[in-house]
């Protein structure tokens, strides 16, 4: 038994013609006047934001977070606790 043409054509295409559709619905919605979101809010704009501020994060160390850890090192090693006795 064989499958008709047009059901293959049809399973094969189908997918590229919804994946056209949703490129063209996105842009529309983008670039449309009345649907436009306000300006620097565009997913391109968004990205670059998001992007730029993991490697800004990503270069700049967390100071007091090492300065903390070092100083608890360092009482460690010299036996106290952080909880000085003052006489």
């Amino acid at each position: 038994m064989s499958i008709p043409s047009y059901y293959l054509l049809g399973k094969y295409i189908d997918p590229f013609v919804g994946v056209f559709a949703g490129v063209v619905a996105y842009y529309l919605w983008e670039n449309h006047p009345r649907t436009a979101p306000p300006q620097g809010s565009h997913l391109v704009d968004l990205l670059k934001w998001k992007f730029a501020d993991k490697r800004v994060e990503q270069a700049k160390p967390d100071w007091n977070r090492i300065k903390a850890d070092l100083d608890q090192m360092q009482r460690e090693v010299s036996g106290t606790d952080g909880a000085s006795s003052k006489k």
